[in-house]
């Protein structure tokens, strides 16, 4: 991938709607907490680390399935049920109050309508934009059209407050747009779609935007993922300085290609493949040749799909009566994932990087977006089938420990190996506890005898206001390959 070309303007820009004004964009939470999924046929919320789940829906099926979720800051969840031109826009309220449901697309041809191919509600939970691709007649092209409506009003979709044809894969960049016309990506300003970035040799099929403006996540037609660096000027003003990419292992399980997400910080990053739905912190970028480099990775569902995030923080819940630890664990991403390995992506990831444009390519009107949950099975395989199981007739799995390991807050943060003993080939996943909040994780692949794992400070651990001279929770569990998982517990003094 080449470097970063110089910025360019270009001149022309394309009115969302006549006296339509969207406000600039909101200031940046302290981060992102939540990510909403679709997972079978429901929709689903987890904390990036995984560690705090809820399952949103329990009425999805095959014919009416839930696709496309997003989730407002203040946690109240909007995502698509149905298909065909019957398709709903269902906003669930976070206090558990009656769903509210909206027809879609509302604009209907005498041909097939179909959609919607996307959906985002905004931050603010006030705006839904959708795209869905409207047939004008029988002798015209399905053209894909942005359209925004309130999601908590029944029956606004048929006066929506936007409807523009040319554009798709919208985002939030705070109560701004950001969209793309399947080869540039545009940002709204003051009510018009001004031209941005543009990938040289490329396109650029959908894009995420920070809300401070400084890092963008986009998607190249090759279905490789760049998280880029920007100067510090609010988009379209500011530009790339660097850049560095994500290879996505083929497509969502719901959809024809990947999807992704970028927290409302720039940091963390969540995208789903054909192995499910991932989450990683991202520090910072590097030169455009390199792959990102990810930390605190976690596969949040082997068969799960379209994330998004969500500046909504999922509340604890307390064990209930003989379930001292009622949350799932959170599976640690395995490899090869991200960055150069043996397993094949999508394309060969080999894009020239993001800048301004120079050409004068306005929105196109044709088609071509995959209208997602509509042209794949539902409800498909998505995982990789290789995770492991619990129950089966083998004989308990046992865990040792020779000693209890000596834990330094210095050294965690670094990463600090644990040598457990193991009876038989799993999974070795160890954590560090503060009540039901992990501050250290760590796993390995297990074999008869001794395993050793490398435990590491979470997100939630480096936020800790103190770990050093606390008494933990040291949580041990093994996953064979046959049989029961087996945990074992120590409580221990970090020093």
């Amino acid at each position: 991938m080449s470097r970063c070309a110089p910025v360019r303007r270009r001149a022309t820009a394309v009115s969302l709607a006549v006296g339509v004004l969207l406000p600039l964009g909101a200031a940046v939470p302290a981060g992102a907490t939540t990510v909403v999924y679709r997972d079978g046929n429901d929709v689903h919320l987890a904390s990036p680390d995984g560690t705090l789940r809820r399952q949103v829906t329990t009425d999805g099926s095959a014919s009416a399935y839930y696709t496309l979720p997003s989730a407002d800051d203040a946690g109240n969840v909007v995502a698509i049920q149905g298909s065909g031109t019957s398709r709903m826009i269902v906003r669930f309220p976070v206090d558990g109050s009656t769903p509210q449901r909206n027809v879609m697309p509302w604009r209907i041809g005498s041909g097939v309508n179909a959609g919607p191919t996307w959906s985002r509600v905004s931050p603010s939970g006030t705006s839904l934009a959708y795209g869905y691709l409207y047939n004008r007649d029988i002798f015209s092209a399905l053209t894909p059209t942005l359209a925004v409506v309130d999601p908590r009003a029944p029956g606004n979709p048929t006066s929506p407050t936007v409807n523009i044809a040319g554009w798709t894969e919208g985002s939030w960049f705070g109560s701004r747009l950001l969209a793309t016309n399947g080869t540039q990506l545009h940002v709204e300003v003051n009510g018009t779609f001004q031209p941005w970035l543009v990938a040289g040799g490329q396109s650029i099929t959908g894009g995420d935007l920070s809300r401070d403006g400084r890092r963008v996540l986009v998607r190249f037609g090759s279905g490789v993922l760049e998280l880029t660096t920007l100067d510090g000027r609010q988009p379209p003003a500011g530009g790339p300085v660097t850049a560095c990419q994500i290879q996505p292992n083929g497509n969502d399980a719901f959809s024809g290609l990947p999807r992704m997400a970028l927290s409302a910080d720039g940091r963390r990053v969540a995208w789903s493949d054909a192995s499910g739905v991932h989450v990683a912190t991202v520090e910072r970028t590097d030169t455009p040749e390199t792959p990102c480099r990810l930390t605190d990775r976690v596969r949040l569902s082997a068969t799960g799909g379209m994330p998004s995030f969500s500046e909504y923080t999922l509340p604890t819940p307390g064990p209930g009566p003989g379930d001292p630890d009622p949350d799932p664990d959170p599976e640690t991403d395995p490899g090869p994932g991200p960055g150069p390995g043996p397993e094949p992506g999508p394309g060969p990831g080999t894009g020239t990087g993001t800048e301004k444009p120079g050409g004068t390519t306005g929105p196109g009107t044709d088609g071509g977006t995959t209208p997602d949950g509509g042209t794949t099975p539902d409800g498909g395989k998505g995982g990789d089938g290789k995770t492991p199981q619990d129950g089966g007739a083998a004989a308990t799995a046992r865990l040792t420990l020779s000693r209890t390991p000596t834990l330094r807050a210095s050294t965690l943060r670094r990463g600090q190996r644990i040598a457990v003993g193991t009876s038989t080939a799993g999974t070795l996943t160890v954590e560090l506890l503060r009540g039901k909040t992990i501050l250290g994780r760590g796993s390995a692949k297990a074999k008869a005898g001794t395993t050793r794992a490398t435990l590491r400070l979470t997100a939630a651990g480096r936020k800790a206001r103190a770990v050093a001279g606390r008494r933990l929770v040291l949580r041990i569990t093994l996953r064979p390959t046959s049989g029961k998982v087996t945990t074992l517990r120590r409580t221990i003094r970090v020093r």
